[in-house]
């Protein structure tokens, strides 16, 4: 199996072992592939990818180098083009912080509007601002609710807002939840500004919005949205 990772393409041999794959000299280079492989699914593909690889639940120290190394590649890489057709990385700094969305790959230093923090990063925003957790956790709830596959909910949403138990669930039910929390995401940033945490019903009615407005611009050309267009329209039927 061959990873390609901007100009680079890197032969890897056994892919099951972590150990093994941080010597490569690309850290935690797995879990990169997974995230790389979601990207691509949503950028029509752009990107060169590996099979499917699953994460694994990594520690924490291991979780801010990946999250911090993953967020540089994906804006060196995805094509600014595509960002602005998808919508779908409108993420938290443009929201959160002064700085501007054309600005997301430069390590700006920043303070986060919710706790004070005085570097709001990917890692921040996401893990370990105090203010942030209980939020999280019932978007994790509402997405359960949702999805018609039982997932067990972590008091925090560790890699991409992602749990570990997504490796349980189909093919194409993970790639849903995948998309489902990147939407999560993305309503967070734009919605959530004040000190109250929306409810699990005011988040299933917020992303059931959200996702029939993206559902026309994607069901028509990605296969797998078919889990999502039939979840959209089991209360029509």
């Amino acid at each position: 199996m061959k990873i390609r990772v901007g100009n680079v393409t890197e032969k890897v041999g056994n892919t099951n072992g972590l150990e093994e794959l941080m010597q490569l000299g690309f850290p935690l280079r797995k879990e990169m592939a997974r995230w790389y492989w979601l990207m691509a699914e949503i950028v029509d593909g752009e990107l060169s990818l590996p099979e499917e690889i699953w994460m694994e639940c990594l520690p924490e120290p291991q979780l801010k180098v990946l999250w911090q190394v993953s967020t540089t590649l994906l804006y060196n890489t995805v094509k600014p083009a595509a960002l602005r057709r998808n919508h779908l990385f409108s993420i938290h700094r443009a929201f959160w912080t002064p700085t501007k969305l054309s600005r997301l790959g430069q390590d700006n230093v920043v303070r986060c509007k919710k706790c004070g923090a005085a570097s709001a990063d990917d890692f921040h925003m996401f893990v370990d601002c105090p203010l942030l957790r209980k939020f999280w956790q019932e978007v994790g709830v509402a997405i359960k609710h949702i999805l018609p596959t039982s997932l067990k909910v972590r008091p925090l949403i560790v890699m991409f807002g992602c749990s570990c138990e997504a490796q349980k669930m189909g093919r194409d039910g993970a790639k849903l939840l995948f998309y489902m929390m990147l939407v999560a995401r993305r309503e967070i940033c734009r919605k959530w500004i004040s000190s109250v945490s929306p409810t699990v019903v005011q988040w299933e009615n917020a992303l059931t919005y959200q996702f029939k407005l993206d559902c026309h611009k994607v069901c028509k050309r990605r296969r797998f949205w078919n889990p999502l267009k039939q979840w959209l329209g089991r209360g029509e039927e």
